[in-house]
């Protein structure tokens, strides 16, 4: 499951620098291109750059959905934790059902492909990070962590 033309199409389109956000929007397209609802089987769609809490939309029942991306180790256990985006705004999007899909990668290669349904994630699931201190180039921002209950995909 070869990684390299979604990072070169991410690479191609976009000016960003951050190894982690080209990696992440190149599986986002790699679930688009590969994968189907969970739900019903149709298509994915791809939702706006930045929309807050999703990347992808079944174009059948209109499930939502996040796709998140970490590196591959062979300790992956029926829980995982991942990085999350800021806390509030987590917390707000908690009640609009979003189903994870987990793209664990190492190197430019898709390893493995987790699901973890909304069904299964509570608001313990959301785990506050500390704010960034007042140095930080956002001082104050949180971050958060989820905890998933995962199956493959």
């Amino acid at each position: 499951m070869n990684l390299h033309a979604c990072i070169d199409n991410v690479n191609k389109h976009k000016k960003w620098k951050s190894a982690s956000r080209i990696v992440g929007e190149a599986c986002e397209l790699y679930v688009l291109e590969n994968c189907s609802c969970k739900r019903c089987g149709e298509k994915l769609e791809k939702c706006k750059t930045n929309e807050k809490s999703r990347d992808l939309v079944c174009s059948g029942c209109q499930q939502n959905y996040q796709v998140k991306a970490k590196k591959y180790t062979k300790n992956i256990k029926e829980t995982i934790k991942l990085i999350g985006a800021e806390y509030n705004t987590t917390m707000k999007s908690f009640n609009d059902n979003i189903d994870y899909i987990i793209v664990l990668y190492l190197d430019s290669e898709a390893k493995q492909i987790l699901y973890s349904n909304y069904e299964s994630i509570s608001k313990n699931s959301i785990i506050p990070r500390n704010p960034l201190g007042p140095e930080a180039k956002r001082s104050g921002w949180q971050g958060c962590y989820i905890k998933l209950n995962i199956k493959n995909f």
